[in-house]
């Protein structure tokens, strides 16, 4: 039984997940959202939204704008942009 209560308890967390992460995009919009995961921690923030995907979340629109910021500017490869840039002194993507 504690099995069955895991499972709850981890599909229940990842649906409250999946609506913290929708409501603070929808709130800040998509620069607040990703400046917010900076300040946050993109590796947690990233990992977060694995979990929300995984949910059971009704909106799929929502988790895919999520997913696509998990790709897009919260992605390895931007942070790695980013450093670059700022060792440089130049824009991300100049």
């Amino acid at each position: 039984m504690g099995d069955l209560r895991g499972r709850h308890s981890r599909h229940g967390h990842g649906l409250l997940l999946a609506d913290g992460l929708l409501l603070l995009l929808d709130a800040s919009g998509r620069e607040g959202f990703v400046e917010t995961a900076r300040a946050q921690g993109v590796a947690e923030v990233r990992e977060a939204i694995a979990l929300a995907q995984a949910s059971a979340h009704p909106d799929r629109e929502g988790l895919a704008r999520l997913q696509a910021l998990a790709n897009g500017p919260l992605s390895r490869g931007a942070a790695a942009r980013r450093a670059r840039a700022k060792r440089t002194g130049r824009r991300p993507g100049r």
